[in-house]
Parts: C-alpha cells; sequence; structure tokens
C-alpha cells in the first residue's frame, strides 16, 4: 500500500479514538508504576487511616479482639473485619508493614479496572471502549484523595460490589444469583454500609427475575445475619455498637448538600454523567435503564451522597459512580 493510500483512510474519527486509547493506556499504565516504584512499600503511612487499618491487623496476629471496650491503648475502628483478616493473612508472608494492607487494595484497584472493562465491554461489544472506560476510571486517581492503593476498605469492597453488579447483569441463573448473593456480603463485611446499595438492586431484581431474585435476597440476608449474630455474642455486643451505631454519630454538613453537586458531581463528572445517560436511555428495551438506574440510585445516591455530607467523607466514594 502507497504512503497516499494510507493516508487517505486515517480519517479524523480514527484519530481521535486511538488518541483517546492512548490516553487510556497512559492513565492505567501511569498508575501501575506509581504504586508500585513510590507507594506502595513507602513505611509510613500515605494517608491517616492506614496508621488504624494496621493496628487491627496487628491485634488479629496477636490474637486478640478486634471489638471490645475501648480503651487508651486501643479503640477499635468502625469497619466490618474482612479487609484486615485478609490483610493479616498477607502480613503473615510479607510481615507486618503497611505493604500487605496496599497490596490487597491495589490488587483489588486492578480487579476493579478489570470488570469496568467487562461492563462496558459486554454493553458496547467493543474493546476498545472497555480500554477508555477503564482509562477514565484510573484517571480519577489524583481527584479522589488517592485512595485506590492505601491501607483501607474501600477499594476491596467495590471489588466486591461491582463483581455482584456483574454477575446480576450478564449471568441470569440460580448459581449467579446465589454467588452475587455471597460476594454482596462479603462486601457487607468489608464495609457494612454497603448494605444501602444493594437495596435499590432488589427492585431490579423481583422485576428482573421475580421469585427467582430470592435466592439472592435469601443468600446474602443469610451470610449478613448469622456471622452478625455471632460476633455479636462473641464481642458482648460491642460489634454492633461499633458497626451500626458509633457510624450514625457522624454529623452532617449541610452546606455541602449544595457543594455535592455543584464541586463535586458537576465540576469533575458532568460529561461522564451526561454521555452514560444519554447512552442507557437511548436503549429500547426498558431493561438496561432499569438496572443501571437502580446501580446508580443505590452506589451514588444512597450510599455516595450519605457517606460525602456526612463530616469525614470524601470524594473517593464518586468512584463508584464512574463505575
Amino acid at each position: 500500500m502507497r504512503f497516499s493510500d494510507l493516508i487517505e483512510k486515517i480519517t479524523f474519527e480514527k484519530i481521535l479514538t486511538w488518541t483517546i486509547i492512548f490516553q487510556a493506556f497512559i492513565f492505567i499504565f501511569g498508575y501501575i508504576c506509581l504504586v508500585v516504584f513510590a507507594r506502595i512499600n513507602y513505611p509510613y503511612n500515605l494517608e491517616w487511616i492506614e496508621g488504624t487499618s494496621l493496628e487491627q491487623v496487628i491485634r488479629i496476629l496477636e490474637g486478640k479482639a478486634l471489638y471490645v471496650k475501648p480503651s487508651i491503648e486501643y479503640v477499635p475502628a468502625i469497619y466490618t473485619p474482612l479487609y484486615f483478616y485478609l490483610a493479616a493473612l498477607l502480613s503473615k508472608i510479607f510481615g507486618i508493614s503497611f505493604f500487605p494492607l496496599r497490596l490487597l487494595s491495589f490488587t483489588a484497584s486492578i480487579i476493579n479496572f478489570a470488570v469496568i472493562f467487562g461492563f462496558v465491554h459486554r454493553e458496547t461489544k467493543d474493546r476498545l471502549a472497555g480500554i477508555i472506560a477503564a482509562g477514565v476510571f484510573a484517571a480519577v486517581f489524583g481527584i479522589t484523595a488517592k485512595w485506590f492503593d492505601i491501607g483501607k476498605v474501600d477499594s476491596l469492597f467495590m471489588s466486591f460490589v461491582l463483581i455482584s453488579f456483574y454477575l446480576i447483569r450478564y449471568y441470569q441463573n440460580r448459581t449467579s444469583l446465589i454467588t452475587a448473593g455471597f460476594f454482596s456480603a462479603l462486601a457487607f463485611f468489608t464495609k457494612q454500609s454497603t448494605i444501602l446499595i444493594f437495596l435499590p438492586l432488589v427492585c431490579y431484581l423481583i422485576y428482573k427475575y421475580r421469585f427467582k431474585g430470592l435466592y439472592y435476597i435469601i443468600t446474602l440476608a443469610f451470610l449478613i445475619i448469622i456471622p452478625v449474630l455471632y460476633f455479636n455474642r462473641i464481642s458482648m455486643n460491642w460489634f454492633n455498637y461499633y458497626i451500626f451505631v458509633l457510624p450514625q454519630k457522624h454529623g452532617y454538613n449541610i452546606n455541602y448538600i449544595v457543594l455535592f453537586w455543584t464541586n463535586d458531581i458537576l465540576k469533575h463528572y458532568s460529561i461522564v454523567f451526561a454521555f452514560a445517560m444519554f447512552y442507557l436511555f437511548s436503549k429500547k428495551k426498558l431493561e438496561l435503564p432499569f438496572f443501571y438506574t437502580s446501580m446508580f440510585a443505590g452506589i451514588f445516591l444512597i450510599h455516595g451522597y450519605r457517606e460525602c455530607i456526612s463530616e469525614g467523607g470524601t470524594m473517593y466514594l464518586f468512584l463508584l459512580m464512574l463505575c
């Protein structure tokens, strides 16, 4: 092929597409390099909560209970314990430091990239669109407190949430619904407020599967209620206090009710959000917008909005909206 013929076949659309794909790879590769070479082995706190997370891990390795009466020496974290137990398992391999905690979060963030790619690829039948979506997710690392890889529960709980949604969206059998319920329970035991995310999803399941949706609902309820009763019993109800009662004591920033939309949503996500809504509601089938509306309702409006107007809330929860 002559060079002139090649030039004629290159269109503005192709140039724009491959430029965006190149940028997506840069963001993903840049994130991985930054974590591997500059952050994951850093010996001190990247964020203040990492010290609390490490303290939980050390108590597990020492065979001590996590949820006990507070004292000068120790105050339990207000998170469910799965992340800390998994980090403790890694600490037995790599030693006690921030590295195992960050390794767990970093691995979870890579899983999130993969699931986001899977979602968009399956919906659009376009691998390049999936790569771009993962790149968009990587691109917000800098404006979301750089929490992808820190020793905190959020990336892991996000992985469990996304896997649950993925199974419900693309696999329509009893096994997938039970498995989705299992991963949803794992999400709850990573971060308890996750339960708010799945409430609107129940409406979708009833609409989509009718009584077959009970496989998900019963699995989720059973795998949450039984362990919660167990943890309450062995902790003399301190588990209930730290996981359900104490988080409700957070104050709320009334001013942020407006700033949430102007400073966070419109400033950073307006274009992405507009394109996503246009794509969803341009479809003739009701199922697609209903599923993602349920997903948005749980993740964005109920969970993210509640968390981010509370004192101590952060922008990180908006990451789920981008998914």
